[in-house]
């Protein structure tokens, strides 16, 4: 029952819950979550998808930043949390570290399902997607805005070079607005990110520094690409990259997408090497 108090407390935390459990069915529904997996879930809320997820996978580590629903949740799911089959944590996400979980979170060996505060969508983007231990698929719900950005449909930024350097990202839902209480004033998706089986093993290998790479790219002032790389790949090679790979050496670094990036990547590595 939404009460007064409830939608109240719900805005202190940017939280829109989804109203109808069938909805909720036939968003899981899209998702490969099953018996055999360890699930994540950022944002439990009052428990609309946790018990669903319960349902369907292994274990669940489940964060959440309200007390209430947290104690809401240990109350519901009691027999879940003896059993070690549900671990809930009660912290902010943004302040959250895999190494917290009781129930051990590997790379690629995970699944997330979130349902996050749109104002900082962004934040626990590259808290949870771009930093090890990485989730092998994911699904967020988010502003539809911000999801397009982040697939880089609407622009080309760091957040969705990074993104798409490292999965392949598809909106599977669109919500109407009144599929949420309160109903928010912007649109929202279900977008899935699936970990891409092509990263190439420079990239892997050196995961931060490529994350580093890239960010000094977006650094201003922005560079075309032939004078933010003239001193860290060699010119000619460059030159070659451009030709083979479609860009240009007098465009600027932002327009570089993330398969041309990870290509400067490797060759800037090979020519680190050669010069060691």
């Amino acid at each position: 029952m939404v009460t007064e108090y409830n939608t109240k407390r719900r805005a202190k935390y940017g939280q829109n819950y989804i109203k109808d459990p069938s909805l909720v069915r036939r968003l899981l529904d899209k998702t490969t979550v099953v018996e055999s997996d360890v699930v994540l879930e950022i944002g439990s809320g009052e428990g609309a998808f946790t018990g669903e997820i319960l349902r369907r996978a292994d274990k669940l580590v489940t964060i959440e930043i309200d007390k209430e629903n947290v104690e809401h949740l240990q109350d519901a799911y009691t027999d879940e949390v003896q059993a070690k089959k549900l671990e809930i944590i009660h912290k902010d996400a943004l302040e959250f570290e895999s190494r917290w979980a009781k129930t051990e979170i590997k790379n690629q060996e995970y699944k997330i399902v979130a349902s996050i505060p749109y104002s900082i969508s962004s934040e626990l983007f590259k808290k949870f997607l771009l930093k090890k231990p990485m989730p092998s698929e994911a699904w967020f719900t988010v502003q539809k805005e911000f999801a397009l950005r982040a697939m880089g449909k609407s622009e080309n930024g760091l957040l969705s070079v990074l993104l798409n350097s490292f999965y392949d990202m598809e909106i599977v839902h669109e919500f109407a607005r009144e599929d949420f209480s309160p109903v928010p004033g912007v649109d929202s998706v279900f977008l899935q990110l699936t970990a891409r089986g092509d990263v190439s093993e420079p990239v892997e290998m050196h995961f931060g520094e490529y994350k580093d790479f890239v960010r000094d790219g977006f650094t201003q002032p922005i560079k075309t690409v032939q004078k933010h790389f003239k001193n860290i790949i060699n010119p000619n090679k460059l030159q070659q990259l451009a030709d083979k790979h479609k860009f240009k050496l007098k465009e600027r670094t932002t327009e570089l997408t993330a398969c041309q990036w990870q290509t400067l990547f490797i060759e800037y590595i090979v020519w680190q090497k050669s010069k060691a």
